[in-house]
């Protein structure tokens, strides 16, 4: 029963909801990384000075686009629900104080 009730007293519950908003975050970014970290080129043969070649990142490659402001806007929302889920938890144990 004591262990019944320091399970229910908040601290695990507000944790079980901030667990699926931290691991998507981390998949996310995960996921994300490649766009960041990986470059592509262009080497063009044609112009005045042979063998001149550009290279970008890959997250200004075509197609990446939508996946940017997908991952962008589900990133944001996971921090949003992180931090709202950690000011409620503030909130309710300051309200608990004498």
């Amino acid at each position: 029963m004591a262990g019944e009730k320091a399970r229910r007293s908040g601290g695990g519950w507000l944790w079980s909801q901030r667990w699926p908003w931290a691991v998507i975050l981390a998949v996310v970014g995960f996921v994300s990384l490649p766009l960041l970290t990986t470059t592509v080129g262009v080497c063009v043969d044609y112009v005045d000075r042979p063998g001149e070649c550009t290279s970008y990142p890959l997250i200004a490659a075509d197609g990446s686009l939508p996946w940017v402001i997908a991952a962008g806007f589900l990133a944001a929302v996971c921090v949003y629900q992180l931090v709202r889920i950690s000011a409620r938890r503030q909130s309710k144990h300051g309200q608990h104080l004498p």
